[in-house]
Parts: structure tokens; sequence; C-alpha cells
């Protein structure tokens, strides 16, 4: 059966009946002529090229579609850090007498939308259209849990009585003086015109023009928040005309706090159109008070947030940390217990999607393990953990951010870990001084490659914060129950931490170490891809100890590329590493001629060909061969995608960090084998995107270009946000980083990446520029957050206080006064492994 569908939004309505459409309130039946809205078409990059001297689009192969351009973006979440629907979050709604044909309200008035109607659930007002009036009506707030209602006839109040009449003859006489006034004004002016003409337009001055720019500037800015690139934020952003842009810059570090905490407290106020959410804005009112050490504040907004937030109870959970670890600080063993009780009670109801979530886990993880609750910590890590880009990322915010200001980086590790949340618990342990117990908590880890990921981490804070530049046996302590391979992985992090920490003597120790341990595990032969026979009673490498050794030799050569003088150094541990890698299996090529034989060729041919080739003498015995032959061939496959692989993520990371000649050569050189066992093929990945704009500009660039033969290159995402930033033109960068892909986490992570770099670097125009523009309001919340922090800490208060006051929206607002008050009270700087700068 065909449903009717809406002509303005294209969706299928049940109900035959329906005069206007229950999800966008146009009208069924459109006027003659009209035609149905058209949906907006994905905003591209208005750049040609990503460098001077490429060509290309951007995206790798995950964030690209079939036809090269990047991924589009998805449906807007339902919640912060949430990847569910509003639907998910009430999935009895469908239940409801009505809710399919239910009119759905929405938050704001708009044209066809002017009837005002509230919830008796919830009292959350909304706007239906007129002729809603007794039908049911939809709740305009996600979270309600009975959300149909009918919609109550409006109230008609009678006029007020007509004023009484008044004597209007002093008005005439004034209006009379007044155009007489007005007249011999006008007079005098035209007669001062030179050669009597009349007065031309008005010629703008540069004034006159910055100001117009302010005001457009302003405007662009209130436009309705986009989530996601798809429909506009619940509460669209609009002008504050209370807001007073022109109040006087605090000067002193008390008077920016003062100044933060009165902000973030009448955010907390804002009940219209201007305010995403009061209770994100409570739990970040909370969390500046406890750092300005006010608890009795922190604990009103609390206490506030249970009333205004009774959906987002584990918002709770950060202000409670905080409390904890001020209190841990003080000593006060009571206050603490409370703190982390409090927290941990909230834990229950903490979302299990979405990237917020595992940050928040960590965090309280990091808690439970510095108060001797490991069980407790590894217990909610549980239910919160992923090793996909949006775990990777959630780890890396988290260590960036708790405990410390710092960028967004990637040198905390060469490969992605297998469990990103209990590493970026040790993190956080370590950030805070918790080494003890950052140890403790790695030798719990109920997985060998977790408890070394972990340990890894710690040692090289601990490397870090050791005094003097002599042996650690604390670490060899830690790592005398592990293979080789892995212990050689904790003394390569324990090497950067050493360099750090300036001592590069000691990085040049613990580097000698890690070699010495690597050098006693077997280097493998690269397997050839064997025959038909051979297949049969071919025996898969096992990979687990492969794969170990080819990242305990990655971390090596990563921690060689920090000094130049070691450059041979990391050379050979890179080279090293990929021949642990070719171990696993013969190269993509071989394996994949050999699987697309067996497919062409079809159950009956292969059956024939091995009674052939083996001397079978029944078709039995051949199709028992038969299956065994398939297995070999689709293990191996498995084996020679994963060789592929590893080797890529081990190239492309150390090619960023000073090993790209490297990296051309094995390249090169493999692209060019005859023997397809030992042939990989990089050409056609995002690698030669990373090395083409790390050579641009050199003969090697013209080598890479002649080896791809006109083929076009497939670009690393920050290429065209390089090229927009350096242009500043922030409008197209934050544009294209709003289409990608926003469920995996690559769109975040770039904008993430970006701001916090741009920060870093001391660019407040650019980063705050870059920020504003983002489409999606909640990764402008976090943006603003993280990097107002690193703003502050670099002595740009005022840059970030400029944008407190231009910004309408209460959340945003709030969450630059938070990363305000962070770097106000926030140590040093933490010193940070040196990365290639994201900055143009």
């Amino acid at each position: 059966m065909d449903f009717p569908v809406c002509p303005a939004c294209g969706e299928s309505v049940i109900d035959d009946d329906a005069e206007d459409c229950p999800f966008c309130g146009a009208p069924m039946k459109s006027k003659p002529g009209s035609k149905p809205a058209a949906k907006p078409a994905a905003a591209k990059p208005t750049a040609a090229k990503p460098t001077p001297a490429a060509t290309g689009k951007a995206g790798s192969s995950a964030s690209m579609s079939t036809t090269g351009k990047p991924g589009t973006a998805t449906k807007p979440v339902a919640a912060r850090g949430s990847t569910s629907s509003p639907a998910d979050d009430f999935p009895f709604e469908a239940e409801l007498p009505g809710a399919k044909t239910a009119i759905q309200a929405m938050p704001s008035p708009s044209k066809g939308r002017t009837l005002e109607v509230v919830c008796p659930m919830c009292e959350t007002t909304g706007y239906v259209p007129p002729t809603a009036v007794g039908k049911d009506v939809k709740c305009a707030n996600t979270k309600c849990m009975v959300p149909v209602f009918k919609a109550p006839a409006p109230t008609v109040e009678a006029p007020p009585p007509p004023p009484p009449k008044k004597s209007n003859l002093m008005l005439v006489g004034g209006i009379t003086v007044a155009i007489m006034v007005i007249a011999g004004g006008a007079i005098v002016f035209l007669s001062s015109q030179p050669n009597g003409q009349k007065a031309g337009p008005k010629v703008l001055t540069d004034e006159d023009r910055e100001l117009m720019q302010g005001m457009a500037s302003k405007n662009a800015a209130v436009e309705p928040a986009v989530k996601n690139g798809n429909k506009p934020a619940v509460d669209s952003a609009l002008p504050d005309d209370k807001t007073k842009t022109t109040d006087a810059t605090p000067k002193t570090v008390e008077d920016f706090i003062a100044a933060a905490i009165k902000q973030l407290g009448d955010a907390c106020l804002i009940g219209d159109r201007r305010q995403r959410s009061k209770p994100y804005c409570r739990q970040l009112a909370a969390e500046a008070s406890v750092l300005v050490g006010d608890i009795k504040a922190a604990n009103e907004h609390l206490s506030q947030l249970v009333v205004v937030g009774r959906t987002v109870p584990y918002y709770r959970i950060q202000p409670n940390l905080e409390k904890f670890w001020r209190a841990w600080s003080a000593g006060d063993k009571a206050a603490t217990k409370t703190a982390l009780d409090a927290a941990l009670a909230d834990a229950p109801k903490l979302q299990t999607v979405g990237r917020n979530q595992m940050e928040v886990a960590g965090r309280l993880a990091a808690a439970l393990a510095t108060a001797d609750r490991v069980g407790e910590g590894l217990a909610i890590l549980e239910r919160h953990q992923s090793d996909a880009l949006e775990g990777q990322l959630a780890a890396r915010v988290q260590m960036a951010s708790d405990g410390r200001i710092a960028r967004l980086s990637k040198s905390a590790a060469v490969l992605p870990w297998t469990k990103p949340q209990a590493a970026a618990t040790t993190g956080s342990l370590v950030n805070h001084g918790q080494l003890a117990a950052g140890l403790t908590w790695a030798q719990k880890q109920p997985e060998e490659e977790t408890r070394v990921e972990c340990l890894a981490i710690w040692a090289e804070g601990f490397a870090q914060n050791a005094k003097g530049a002599g042996a650690m046996p604390e670490i060899d302590e830690a790592v005398k129950t592990l293979s080789p391979a892995l212990a050689a992985r904790v003394w390569a992090r324990a090497a950067c931490g050493r360099f750090a920490a300036g001592d590069q003597q000691g990085a040049t120790t613990a580097l000698k170490t890690a070699q010495d341990l690597i050098a006693s595990v077997p280097v493998p032969k690269e397997p050839e891809m064997p025959n038909t026979k051979g297949a049969i009673s071919y025996k898969q490498p096992a990979a687990i100890p492969l794969v170990q050794a080819a990242t305990a030799a990655a971390e090596i050569a990563y921690a060689h590329s920090l000094m130049p003088s070691h450059l041979t150094q990391a050379e050979e541990a890179l080279e090293l590493s990929l021949n642990f890698a070719r171990g696993l299996a013969p190269a993509l090529p071989a394996v994949t001629a050999k699987l697309d034989q067996a497919e062409q060729a079809g159950l009956a041919g292969l059956r024939e060909k091995l009674k052939q080739e083996l001397s079978l003498k029944s078709d039995d015995l051949a199709s028992q061969n038969v299956s065994k032959y398939r297995k070999v061939l689709a293990d191996m496959g498995e084996a020679s995608h994963r060789r592929h692989q590893l080797q890529l993520n081990i190239m492309s990371r150390l090619a960023e960090v000073g090993l790209k000649t490297k990296v051309w050569s094995v390249v090169s050189n493999r692209s060019a084998e005859t023997n397809a066992s030992r042939r990989d093929d990089f050409l056609g990945s995002p690698l030669i995107g990373i090395l083409l704009e790390a050579f641009q500009g050199g003969e090697t660039e013209k080598s890479i270009q002649g080896a791809l033969a006109g083929a076009t290159p497939v670009w690393p995402e920050g290429a065209y946000v390089r090229q927009f930033l350096h242009q500043q033109n922030y409008a197209d960068a934050a544009q294209y980083v709003s289409k990608l892909d926003s469920n995996s986490g690559l769109r975040d992570e770039v904008a993430l990446m970006f701001a916090t770099n741009l920060a870093a670097a001391d660019k407040a125009d650019a980063t705050l520029g870059f920020i504003s523009k983002l489409d999606d309001i909640v990764l402008r919340e976090e943006a603003y957050r993280l990097s107002a922090a690193l703003l502050t800490q670099r002595q740009r208060s005022d840059a970030v206080w400029k944008q407190v006051l231009a910004l309408p929206q209460a959340t945003e607002k709030s969450s630059l006064c938070l990363g305000l008050v962070v770097g106000l009270k926030a140590g040093p700087q933490p010193k940070e492994l040196p990365e290639p700068s994201l900055v143009p």
C-alpha cells in the first residue's frame, strides 16, 4: 500500500486524511504550481587542489564515497555525545495512542506554526499550526516520557477598554512646530550643496565599513546551528539584544575569573532560544565553581542540575570528579569518598553510545584507581570501550584535558590502541601525578596487550618525571615478566619520556635497552605464495607475536626520529618493523590473484583442478581438498590484508615525523617488485597524499607524480583544511570539515586537531574564526572549551573574552568561560613531544 507523501519534506504520512504533514507542518495538498522544497546540496570545497603543486580530492577510503566525494554528514544525535535517535530514548513511543499521526511541535515559532502549546507532562513550550487545535500533537521535548497530547484551543482575551479621550490640541501644536523645524533645516541643508545640487547618497567611511562588517559577522554567527549538516539544532541561535558587547575587557587574572564565573551563572538562567541546554550550562558552571574553590556554588549548580537535567543525570559525574580531585589534593578523605560515591552513583545512567560517555567513563576509572578501587574502574570500562576511531579520539581528548591542558596529539602511540579507554585512564593518572596508581592500574589489566599499552604510557610518564639521568630500575621491574618484544615497546616509550624531559642521553640509554631486546626476536622470512599442493598443507604464521614485534620496532623508530642525529637508526628500525609485518603472509597481489582464480573456477572447476594436480582418485577426496584449499586461501587473504594495513599504518605515521625519505624509498621499491609475493602496492593509498604534501615543490614530488602515471592521489583529510586556513578562509575550512563522516569520529578528529593546534600556536583569530564556522553546535562547544584553555595559557584571555561577548548562544559562551577558567587555574604548560605542525 502506498501512503500519501508530503510535497515539502517527502516523508510518507500514514493518515490518508491528514491536512498538514505531521513531520514538517506543511499542507499536504500543495497550491497549484508549487514545487516541493529542494534539499540543500552538500557544499564542496572551493579550492581546486590541496597543495600548490598537486591536485586531487581529499579523503581516505573510509570517508569517501564511490564518486570520490567526501562522506556526507548523517542525522543529528539525540543528546550530547550520543549517536542514538530521539526514538531510541523512548522506545515505547510508537505504542502511544496517536504517536504515529501526531503533529510534531517545534521549539520555536515559524510561518505556519503560530499556535503555542504547553506539554502537560514536562511543561515544554512548542509551536504547531493553528489547524492542530483538538488534534494529537507531539511534545517538542524529545526526552518527554508522555509526548502525545491534545492541542487545546487558544484562549481569546477580551480587548482592553479604549483609553479615555484627551484633548489633542497640544499634540497638534507640537507636530506643527516639528514640521516647521524640519522644513527649515532641509532648506538650509539643500542650499549648502555645491552648484545647487541635491544631497547625494552618503559616502561610507572606513569606520562605517568596519561597523557594517561587524554587524554582518554577528548576523552570520547567529545563523541557526546545523547539526551534522542536517536540520537546525533544537535551539537556534538568535541575537541577544540584552548582551552588552561594549563591556570593558577584564585586566587581571582575578577579574577574568570573576567575569567568567558571572557569565556562567547568567547563562544558566537563559530560557529562550539562545539556550541549547540548561543542564549542560549547569554542568560547566559547577565544574568552574569547583576549580575556583567555591564548593557552595558548585553544590547549588548540582542541585539545579537535578531539576533541569532529569534526563541527563550523568552530567553530574564530571563536576563531582572535579570535587574528588580537589579533595584528594587537600587530603580530605571524607570529601573525597563523598564526591567519588556521588559520581559513581550516576555511572549506571551513563549512555553507552557516543564519544563523550567514553571520556567520562575513563575519567571516572582514573579516580577509582586513585582511590584503590581498581576493580570498580575496570567494571566501568567494560561498558564504555571502543577500539574504533571514535574510541581512539575519546582517549586522546581525555589525555589532553584531564589533569592537564594540551593540544590534541598523536604522539602517545604509533599505532592505534586495542583498548583506548584503558590506555587513556593510565594517561589521566599520570597527568594527575598518580604514578603508583598508574602502575597498579596497568598491571591489573586482564589482557596482555592492554597491559603493555598501559605500561608504555606509564613508563613514558615515569621517565619524564624521574629525577636524574641514571637507570630506571622501576621500569626494569615492571617489564620483567614480558616477552622481549613487549618489553622493548615499553622501553621505547620510556625513551620518549626522557627526551621530553630534556635528557637526550637518558633517551639514548633507554633506546639501547629497547634495541637489545628487539634484536633477540627472530626476523621472519617473507612467505612466498605456495602452489596448489603447497597451499593444502600451508600453515599460517602466528600473527600476534609478529604484530607485537612490528609495533615495538615502530616505536623504537619513532623514538629515534625525535633526535636528528639518530636518523640512520630510525630508518633501520622502520625497515625492521616492516620485515616483521611482512612475515604475516605473502603480499596482497599474489593472494588476490589466487583468490580470483578460485572464484572464477567455481566448485566444479576447483574439484577437477585439485583431482588432477594432487592425483586424487575420487571426487569425494577432491571435494574434501577443495574445502581445505578454499579455507587456506581465505585465511591467507585475511592475513595479507592485515600485512598491507599494518605497513600502511606504520609508514603513514612515521612519514609525518621525519622518515618521509625512507618511506618513499620503500613505497617505490616495493611497487616495482616483479615477484607478486613481495609486491606491496601503496600508490593508491592515502599514504601517497601524505608524501606528496611532505615533498611538495621538490624533485621527489615529481617522482611520486610520475609513479602515479596520471592517477588521482588520495589526499589526507587535513590537506584541504590546511590550504583553506593558509588563505584565512575559515568558512570553507569549517565547511569542508563539517561534511566529513561524523559517525566514525573523523569529522571531530580533524576539527579538534586543527582547533587545538592553532590555539597551541597562539593563533587566536584563526582558532576562533575556524571554530565559529563549524556546523555542529556540540562540536563547536567542545572545540571552544579545549582551545580557550590553550589560548588562555598563552596569555590570550582577551581574545577569548571578546568571543564570549560576541556569541549569542548560552552553551557556547559557557564553554569558552570554562576553558578560560581552566586555562587560568591550570599549572605550567606540559612538555610535549614534537610533532609535524598542522598550522599552515
